[in-house]
C-alpha cells in the first residue's frame, strides 16, 4: 500500500512540474539547453533534502555505466520533451508519456524478469490507445508533431526506468542512485551547454535570474518529489505498475488548469471548451481505468 500511494504522489507533484515546464519552453527560455543547464543545477541544490532519508554511497563498479545511461537519458529527453510543449496543450502532451509506455513491460520482463497478469496488461492497451486517440488529427488523419516528440520521449523514459530498477535489484539504494544520477546529469548538462550561443543565452538569463529563479526552484522541486517518490515506489513495487500509476498525471494537469486558468492564464496552454474538454474527459478516463487494472491486477 505504502508503494501505491508513493507511487500517485508523483503524478500529481509532476502535473505542476509540468504546467512550469510548458510555461517556461512557451514563455519563458529561448533555448531548452539554457533551461536543462539551469534545471540540473538546482538539482544538485536540493539534494541535502534527499539525504534526509538516507547517506548516499559508492556506487558498486559494476552499476557506473548504468548511472551514466541513466543520467545521459535525463538530459536527452528533456530535448524533444519541450519542443513538444509549443505543439500542443500541456494535457495532451502529458498523457503522450503514456504513448512508449507500453514497451515497459516488454524490458521489464527481459532485464529484471518482471511478470504481469493479463489484466494488467489489458490496462496498459487501454492507456496506450486512449494516448494515441489524443493524439491523432482526424482532420489531417495523421498524429500530431508532438505525438512523434513524446513517443521517443516515452521510450526513452520507460528505458529509464528499468535501469533504475536493475540498479536497486543489484543493491543500490534510491538514494544513492539519485544522488550520483544528478551529479552526473550536471557534468553532461554542462558538456551540452558549451556552445557559444548557449553560453551567451545563460549570461543573458542570469541577469534574470530574480525572476526566473524561484520558479526555476519550485520546477525542480517538484520535479525531484514526483522523481523521488516514483524512484521510492520503484523500490516496492514492479516498475511496470509505477508506470502505469504515472500515467494519471494528465488527469491532475487537467483539473489544475480548470480551477486555475482564469487567476493565471499566462501560465496554461489548455483548450478547455467543447469537444477538445470532451474528448479530453473521455480518454482520461479511460486512462485512469487502465491505471486502477494495472495497480489493482496483481492482487
Amino acid at each position: 500500500m505504502i508503494g501505491i500511494t508513493s507511487a500517485f504522489l508523483s503524478p500529481i507533484q509532476d502535473a505542476w512540474a509540468v504546467i512550469l515546464d510548458s510555461y517556461f519552453s512557451n514563455r519563458i527560455f529561448q533555448r531548452i539547453t539554457t533551461l536543462i543547464l539551469f534545471s540540473s543545477t538546482v538539482n544538485i541544490v536540493i539534494l541535502p533534502f534527499v539525504w534526509l532519508a538516507g547517506r548516499p554511497h559508492l556506487l558498486p563498479v559494476k552499476l557506473v555505466e548504468i548511472a551514466v545511461a541513466i543520467s545521459l537519458i535525463e538530459v536527452i529527453y528533456q530535448y524533444p520533451y519541450y519542443w513538444s510543449f509549443r505543439k500542443a496543450d500541456t494535457s495532451v502532451v502529458t498523457s503522450l508519456f503514456s504513448f512508449g509506455k507500453v514497451i515497459v513491460p516488454v524490458l521489464a520482463y527481459f532485464m529484471v524478469h518482471e511478470r504481469l497478469s493479463m489484466i494488467q496488461y489489458v490496462g496498459y492497451f487501454g492507456i496506450t490507445i486512449s494516448a494515441a486517440f489524443l493524439a491523432f488529427d482526424w482532420r489531417k488523419f495523421r498524429f500530431n508533431q508532438a505525438a512523434w516528440l513524446m513517443l521517443g520521449v516515452s521510450a526513452m523514459l520507460s528505458l529509464q526506468e528499468v535501469l533504475y530498477k536493475y540498479c536497486f535489484e543489484h543493491g543500490a539504494d534510491w538514494v544513492t542512485v539519485l544522488t550520483w544520477c544528478s551529479v552526473i546529469q550536471l557534468l553532461l548538462a554542462g558538456i551540452f551547454a558549451l556552445g557559444p550561443k548557449t553560453r551567451h543565452d545563460v549570461g543573458r538569463t542570469v541577469m534574470s535570474i530574480k525572476s526566473v529563479g524561484p520558479l526555476v526552484i519550485l520546477m525542480q522541486l517538484l520535479t525531484w518529489g514526483g522523481e523521488a517518490t516514483e524512484t521510492y515506489a520503484l523500490s516496492l513495487i514492479p516498475a511496470s505498475v509505477a508506470s502505469g500509476i504515472d500515467s494519471t498525471q494528465p488527469i491532475f494537469v487537467l483539473v489544475f488548469a480548470a480551477f486555475f486558468v482564469k487567476k493565471k492564464p499566462d501560465m496554461f496552454r489548455e483548450q478547455l471548451q467543447g469537444g477538445s474538454l470532451l474528448k479530453k474527459i473521455l480518454l482520461f478516463v479511460f486512462m485512469a481505468v487502465g491505471t486502477v487494472l494495472i495497480a489493482l491486477g496483481g492482487k
